[in-house]
């Protein structure tokens, strides 16, 4: 395992920032907005139903939503499908993630891809589940100790690059 790293989840990442919900407003007046609800349960973001919402300039510069970007849901979830899903943002996209959503920027030296199908396999092998704090009707996930949960790597970018193309 000399080509591996131990490192935490939350060093893989240049950045993590909750999204933002705004005000009201229109297709032609606001900022398209990804919820939890445009996750699908294979990693990848469905368009088809985005919503518009009025967000200041200022807040939006950290949140945009940009190719390579991972999105982590922080609310929601439910009994048979806990919080804690990831999608992978693999095209252009102009705007921004609700409230419940964590904006997630992958560090340089780590491939975003890769980084983003390790997530989702912890997800898909239930380590996400011991961090589900339920409190109302809604579950939250309980994000920054996840975040110090350890995992390995390979060193090499490239190597990550590789196997994120399987």
């Amino acid at each position: 395992m000399d080509d591996f790293d131990v490192r935490s989840i939350g060093s893989l990442f240049e950045y993590t920032i909750p999204g933002e919900w705004g005000g009201d407003a229109t297709p032609e007046s606001g900022v398209p907005v990804l919820r939890a609800t445009n996750f699908t349960d294979s990693g990848a973001i469905d368009y088809t139903d985005i919503v518009y919402r009025e967000i200041p300039p200022s807040r939006l510069l950290s949140r945009r939503v940009t190719k390579g970007t991972i999105l982590i849901e922080k609310s929601g979830g439910g009994p048979s499908k806990p919080a804690g899903r990831v999608v992978f943002c693999d095209s252009h996209f102009s705007g921004c993630a609700s409230n419940f959503v964590e904006i997630a920027k992958v560090k340089k030296g780590f491939d975003a891809n890769f980084v983003f199908y390790l997530l989702y396999y912890l997800y898909q092998i239930g380590l996400v589940v011991k961090y589900q704090q339920q409190t109302t009707g809604i579950i939250n996930f309980k994000l920054d100790q996840y975040k110090d949960e350890k995992v390995s790597i390979p060193r090499s970018t490239a190597e990550q690059t590789e196997i994120a193309a399987i």
